[in-house]
């Protein structure tokens, strides 16, 4: 017998390896008494438990927690090294301890040429790097240009590159306000760099308010405190240079109230009625604009005109030196009176066009009103007064005033509350305006229509409030299109049969011819349809004018753009067609072009233009070196 074989009879106890037992005794096991302590006695094997003091019960979890205490003491190791780095990058650098400023005159002179320092300062032991200083300038400041600095926009910079720790500098600024008195503007300047060593970027700001204590030349406008709905007023607008220093580029703004109506100005304005280019205004210099026109509202209403002085930059941004602005207010007289021309008030016409006036006129007031009288300034140098149809009232020749009363219109002898009357009359306009070169362009025929009453009081010693009303009839500008043809043309020459042959080219020369009087026109063309047959052969006298020509749809455009008004202006354009008569045309006079149409815009009456033209054909009375009939298609 084996010794295994033994021990399994002795005791009964199951050593085989694949038959192990799990007891309460085995680690792990429910119920589990591994805390058991086994020692020999004299029959075998005694269990004790094992009793565990502090020291064994400390090692025991250290023994089993001892990733987590590294863990601990690694995060409060860390923890320590980092928040004495920033304790010592704190004494190193602080961003506190970069100061930055602006120096320089806080009320300066518009246009008066300032200077401004910008200092900045590192209080930190390490240095400042990569640094870039700005200066950040309003619209209305123009900077100096110096070596140094940048401009980009609204800004000046300045590369610093570093600062070292415990130093200081500054860097120079100038250049000038421009603004009306009391205006406040700023600056304000950046510095941003990165400390040395670090990643990080800092920047800081500082600002600086300046106040345009005064302005070396000065706007001003007068206009009246109070008027009349539809009553004429003049806006006076002065400007003046106060110093001893030239002005270049001067430029004078006025920003018209709503309800007003522009008429004249004298000295007329350079650009949209409302801007006036003066060019240089030397030391103590000045000068005057006056402006007319209409100013509509309802009663009470404010009314204000501003005007403003200065420069016109190269990006077409306006600089103002000074501004100014007046106010007037809508009063309501107890009379009042409008006038219309054809049924409108906007209107334009033409030379020898009848104006049909028609005036009305009302009592507004509570009270009646006697002795009234109505009368009318007209411009009567561009009308034909011989043919004036008037009932009632007197035109008087000198003076150019119609006028009536109650012996014209009993009514006004008495004129009762909300009570009322019309007048009308008609006058036809000039026919030769147009051949008349010394009346010059832009013309309108301006009425001044009004009422009165010796009841009407005096709204102060030297102002009575008259109700009155301004229409100016605009004159459109006379245009004549005329189209002319030839075979044997000095510009062009020509070949073909004469006359035309079916199935031989014949070519022709057509002149267009556009004569524009009185106003300036533009966006002026020429627009002509060619007919299957007869192609353009691309040749024209002069080779400069614009021509467009669609093969496909038979069209040809002379694209003219503007002309010059005020003496006869002239534009003419020789081009050449081919005419390849059929069968069907035999004994005919066949179309060279079957119709054509010219466009164009009025610039002063803003009216379209438009002269249509039929067509014209290989019968050519102007070539009168044409032989008589050989202008018919023949086999």
């Amino acid at each position: 017998m084996s010794l295994k074989d033994l021990n399994e009879d002795i005791y009964r106890r199951d050593y085989s390896d694949d038959r192990v037992q799990k007891t309460n005794y085995d680690p792990g096991a429910k119920g589990s008494r591994a805390g058991i302590d086994f020692a020999d006695d004299n029959w075998g094997i005694a269990e004790h438990e094992v009793k565990k003091d502090a020291f064994s019960k400390m090692g025991e979890f250290f023994a089993t927690k001892w990733k987590w205490i590294i863990v601990a003491m690694a995060s409060l190791v860390f923890f320590v090294v980092i928040g004495n780095l920033a304790y010592f990058r704190g004494m190193l650098f602080d961003d506190s301890r970069i100061t930055l400023e602006i120096v320089g005159p806080s009320e300066v002179a518009s246009a008066e040429t300032i200077q401004y320092t910008i200092r900045y300062e590192n209080k930190n032991i390490l240095s400042a790097s990569d640094v870039e200083l700005a200066v950040v300038f309003p619209n209305t400041f123009t900077p100096e240009k110096k070596e140094g600095q940048a401009i980009e926009g609204n800004r000046a910079i300045f590369k610093v590159e570093n600062i070292a720790g415990q130093s200081q500098g500054e860097v120079r600024f100038s250049g000038k306000f421009y603004g009306s008195k009391g205006t406040v503007v700023g600056l304000k300047s950046t510095i941003s760099y990165m400390p040395a060593g670090m990643s990080s970027r800092f920047e800081k700001e500082a600002k600086y308010e300046v106040t345009l204590a005064s302005s070396p030349i000065v706007i001003e406008v007068v206009a009246p405190k109070e008027a009349a709905s539809g009553n004429e007023v003049e806006y006076v607008i002065s400007y003046r240079n106060e110093s001893d220093l030239s002005f270049s580029n001067i430029r004078v703004k006025a920003e018209y109230p709503d309800g007003f109506r522009f008429n004249r100005a004298e000295p007329k304005a350079s650009e949209n009625d409302s801007l006036w280019r003066i060019g240089n205004l030397l030391p103590h210099a000045s000068g005057e604009i006056r402006v007319q026109g209409l100013l509509i509202g309802s009663r009470d209403q404010a009314k204000t005109i501003r005007v403003a002085l200065g420069v016109l930059q190269g990006d077409e941004t306006f600089i103002s030196y000074d501004q100014n602005e007046r106010t007037t207010r809508i009063v309501t007289p107890p009379l009042t009176i409008t006038q219309t021309v054809n049924g409108k008030t906007d209107v334009s016409v033409n030379p020898g066009d009848t104006l049909k006036y028609e005036l009305k006129y009302k009592n507004e007031g509570s009270v009646g009103l006697r002795d009234v009288i109505v009368t009318l300034e007209i411009n009567a140098a561009l009308l034909d007064m011989t043919k004036l149809f008037l009932t009632g009232g007197h035109y008087d020749t000198a003076k150019s005033v119609i006028t009536w009363r109650a012996s014209d219109i009993p009514s006004l002898a008495r004129l009762e509350p909300n009570s009322g009357g019309e007048i009308s009359f008609s006058v036809p306009v000039r026919k030769d305006i147009a051949v008349n070169t010394e009346a010059g362009k832009h013309l309108s025929i301006r009425t001044v229509a009004k009422i009165d009453s010796l009841d009407i009081p005096f709204a102060s010693p030297t102002n009575k409030i008259i109700s009155s009303n301004l229409l100016d009839v605009r004159i459109g500008s006379i245009v004549d299109f005329q189209i002319s043809g030839f075979y044997f043309d000095s510009v062009i020459g020509n070949t073909g049969p004469i006359p035309p042959k079916v199935g031989a080219e014949t070519t022709y020369t057509l002149r267009f011819r556009v004569t524009n009087f009185l106003n300036d026109i533009a966006k002026t063309k020429v627009s002509m349809l060619i007919p299957t047959g007869v192609r353009y052969t691309g040749k024209r006298y002069p080779e400069n004018e614009t021509v467009s020509y669609n093969d496909r749809t038979g069209q040809l455009t002379w694209d003219i753009g503007s002309i010059l008004g005020g003496r006869a202006s002239v534009r003419e354009v020789a081009l050449q067609f081919s005419l390849n008569p059929g069968q069907n045309e035999v004994g005919k006079s066949p179309a060279i072009i079957t119709s054509a149409t010219l466009e164009a815009e009025d610039l002063f009456t803003r009216q379209g233009i438009r002269i249509d033209r039929g067509a014209k054909t290989t019968a050519l009375p102007e070539d009168t070196s044409i032989p008589g009939g050989s202008y018919v298609v023949v086999p």
